[in-house]
This record gives structure tokens, C-alpha cells and sequence, in this order.
């Protein structure tokens, strides 16, 4: 394409903006417009209904390079056969639509990396679908796709991230799907997920599993693990902790992410952690949690809507940099002191009545919030703290005290 050309194709996407204001284009280094996706400061959810398309304008036909399209979020009901004619298109975003159908040409598509089809009505997959061999990301949770796919098995040497919607429990062949490093969806059932070689990143929902499986092995690079209204979940396996390369390998200093949500019984976090980085572990309606490993770094630690009465056993054995849990019964923050890390304490609304003063060998605190707490004392040692800006005690006898 030459200069001209170039030109011309910059300045018919200015034009295209214009006509829909709700679209952003992005030019590369050549001239080209390579994607086409909603501004982000027009969000949908920020619009009103009117506003959503009902179908692809066919002006995105003067764009062939694009290699990025992105539709999310409108009311579309079907994908126009024109888009098949991007022959560089890599990534495929349709989710929250209202489609029915994945068309047979998705197949044509033979550069297409990502394909997002989360939050449709969509019900199977096509079998063109196996022709996309550079496939690296499929997601269809929240679709009406039951079960894994037998398609979904062609892309045993190229995807790397899968959400499913409902599986009762992965098939044995996930373990030949040697460049997977994400998995995600409603899965019924852990097993097969310590056969998968790469896996990193772990995101299940609404488990009906109570267990892991027996000889459950360790999964060697697992860095995320969030498991979010798994409410029949007991236990973790001890070999959870046992991974070779636990917080991954691309990071000089490897950190995990456990995020527990609602898991109502979840009891603890097994001894095999103990020694282990955490950039952040949340612990989020998890009220039967008790018990965690010691001499960990935890970033980030975040307990609400637990109503502890107590602390789980070895909590003040670690340390934490973020320590936020409100709605709870806590009544002491004896071993506080412990903390040698802390720069945040925001312990609000509970039934502390005293900041401890071993609280003053936590140097490095910024920030105390223990509003709505029925705190009595506050140790006068925290004026020595050099780094400490604010204490917040609204709503407290001590607050009242005061003014």
C-alpha cells in the first residue's frame, strides 16, 4: 500500500468514528487500522439501551487488516458473513451478545488467535472450529456449549487459556494440552488438573466438588488460584504446596494468588505453604476457615464477611504487608507486633477494644482504620511511627472520648 492509499484509509477512519462515536480504531506504524473495538470511555454499561448495536456495520469492510474486533457487550443476535473476510484477524471478541449461532466460517479464519464467546446463547461449537490452528484463547462460559467439546481437543498443541461453563469433570486428555497455563469455568470436579504440564492459573465457580481426588499431585507452576462459591470444599491437598515452581518463573521474586470466595467450608491452608509468597490471599465469606501455614509473605490479606471470633491458628506466624478484614468478631489483634511488613491496617467494624502497643514494632505502618470498633486505647508510642499519616477511630468510645 502506498502512502496514499495509507492516508486514505487513516482518514476513513476518522470518518468511521465519527458516524459511530461509540467505536475506537487503532492505527498501526503502516497506516492500517488493526483494530476496531467500544471506547472504553463510552462503556455500555454507561449507555443507554438504545444506544447498543443490533448488527455489525458494513463499513468495517474498508478495514481489511484488522487483526483485533471487538463487539462485546451489545445486542447483536448473529455475525455478518463479511467478517470472515479478515484474513488477518486474531482476535474475535464477542461476548454478552445475545447470539445463537457460531457460523460454520468461523473456520475460515485461519490467523485467529482468541476467540471469545462468554455470555451467549450459543450451544456447540462448529466442527469447522478445529481448522483454527493457532488458537491460543477459547473462552464460553456462561453459554449454553454443556460439557467439554470434542472440537476443543484439536487445540491440544496451541491454546493456552480455556474457559468452559459446565463440565462435570475435564477428560483425561486435558493433560496433552502441553501449552495450557490458564483454566477456568464450572468445573465439578478437580481431577486431571495435576496432569496438565504448563498450568499456572486456576479460576473455578459454583463447584459441586467437596474434595480433591485421592494421589492428587502437586501442579508445579500454579501462581492463581481463585475458587469462588466452591461451597462444599473441605480441604486443600498438601501437595498444592509441593510445586517445583509455585508463583511462576517469570518473576525474580515469585508470588501466589489464592483468592477464596464464599467456599463456606473451607477449613484452612495446608502447612505445605509454609515459607511461601503471596502477593495476595483473600478469604471472602469463608467463615469456617481456621487454620494456615507459617513464616509466609502475604502482599495483601483480606478477610470480610467472615464473622471470626478468632484469628485462623498461625495468622500472626507470617507476615503481611495489607491486612483488610471488616465485618468480623475479632476482639485482640495480639501478635500484630509480628508484622514487621505492615503498612495497612484495616481492621473496621468489629469488636477490637485496643490497639495493642506491640503495635509500634510494625515501623512502617501508613495507614490504621479501626472505625466502628469499641476501642478503648490507643497506645501514645504511635506518634513515633514516622510513616504513619492516618488513624481513623470514627465511631468509636475512644472517638466519642474525644470530642
Amino acid at each position: 500500500m502506498n502512502s496514499h492509499q495509507e492516508t486514505t484509509e487513516i482518514a476513513l477512519s476518522e470518518k468511521f468514528k465519527h458516524k459511530y462515536a461509540y467505536f475506537a480504531t487503532k492505527i498501526d506504524s503502516n497506516g492500517y487500522v488493526e483494530s476496531i473495538a467500544y471506547n472504553e470511555s463510552n462503556h455500555p454499561s454507561l449507555r443507554d439501551l438504545g444506544d447498543l448495536i443490533t448488527e455489525v456495520p458494513k463499513e468495517f469492510l474498508q478495514f481489511k487488516r484488522v487483526k483485533r474486533l471487538k463487539l462485546y457487550q451489545n445486542q447483536l443476535t448473529t455475525l455478518p458473513d463479511f467478517i470472515q473476510e479478515f484474513d488477518s484477524l486474531e482476535e474475535l471478541d464477542f461476548h454478552d451478545n445475545p447470539i445463537d449461532e457460531l457460523p460454520e466460517w468461523i473456520g475460515n479464519l485461519k490467523n485467529l488467535k482468541k476467540l471469545d464467546l462468554s455470555k451467549t446463547n450459543i450451544k456447540e461449537l462448529p466442527k469447522s472450529i478445529t481448522a483454527l490452528k493457532h488458537l491460543e484463547v477459547l473462552y464460553f462460559e456462561e453459554t449454553q456449549i454443556k460439557g467439554f467439546p470434542e472440537e476443543v481437543l484439536s487445540f491440544q498443541s496451541s491454546l493456552k487459556r480455556l474457559f468452559v461453563d459446565e463440565v462435570e469433570q475435564l477428560p483425561e486428555e486435558i493433560s496433552a494440552f502441553d501449552k495450557l497455563i490458564e483454566i477456568g469455568g464450572k468445573i465439578h470436579s478437580f481431577r486431571y488438573l495435576d496432569k496438565i504440564p504448563l498450568l499456572e492459573n486456576i479460576y473455578i465457580n459454583d463447584s459441586k466438588a467437596n474434595n480433591f481426588p485421592p494421589g492428587f499431585g502437586p501442579i508445579h507452576y500454579l501462581s492463581d488460584l481463585h475458587l469462588i462459591d466452591c461451597k462444599f470444599i473441605t480441604k486443600l491437598p498438601l501437595t498444592l504446596g509441593k510445586g517445583e515452581h509455585l508463583g511462576g518463573i517469570h518473576t525474580p521474586f515469585p508470588s501466589l494468588s489464592f483468592w477464596f470466595s464464599g467456599c463456606e467450608k473451607l477449613q484452612g491452608l495446608p502447612m505445605t505453604f509454609q515459607g511461601k509468597r503471596f502477593l495476595s490471599l483473600h478469604l471472602n465469606g469463608c467463615k469456617n476457615f481456621n487454620y494456615m501455614a507459617t513464616d509466609m509473605y502475604i502482599g495483601t490479606f483480606q478477610a470480610h464477611g467472615n464473622y471470626w471470633h478468632n484469628m485462623p491458628k498461625n495468622f500472626y506466624k507470617n507476615d503481611v504487608k495489607h491486612f483488610e478484614m471488616y465485618d468480623h468478631n475479632i476482639i485482640t489483634l495480639r501478635g500484630i507486633g509480628n508484622f514487621k511488613s505492615l503498612r495497612f491496617l484495616e481492621v473496621a467494624d468489629g469488636k477490637i477494644h485496643k490497639i495493642p502497643d506491640e503495635i509500634c514494632n510494625c515501623k512502617k505502618l501508613i495507614t490504621i482504620d479501626v472505625s466502628g470498633n469499641p476501642i478503648k486505647y490507643i497506645p501514645d508510642c504511635l506518634e513515633d511511627l514516622e510513616e504513619l499519616g492516618n488513624v481513623y477511630v470514627q465511631n468509636t468510645p475512644y472517638w466519642e472520648e474525644k470530642q
